[in-house]
């Protein structure tokens, strides 16, 4: 068991800033400001509070990440029709 008292089940928690940069670096989208703006009005990754600062972690992160994902189409017309399908 580490110091901690976490074990296996430490989690790493990436500040607002290198959170975007995660998601830039990973997903090719997201940044700071970004996260900052969801935070405020909702639809953002899950994050937590360390002492002021908000926290996210890597699973939350590619989470929501992979939830903005679509399904696989082969043209710009199938994308309409599956939104138009869900609604």
């Amino acid at each position: 068991m580490s110091s901690t008292g976490l074990g296996e089940t430490e989690k790493k928690f990436l500040r607002r800033s290198a959170a975007g940069a995660y998601l830039k670096e990973k997903f090719g989208f997201c940044s700071a400001g970004v996260l900052a703006k969801y935070a405020v009005v909702g639809g953002g990754p899950e994050f937590q509070y360390l002492g002021g600062w908000p926290v996210y972690t890597t699973e939350a992160l590619d989470s929501w990440a992979l939830s903005k994902l679509s399904a696989p189409v082969r043209s710009t017309s199938e994308r309409k029709a599956a939104l138009h399908a869900a609604a």
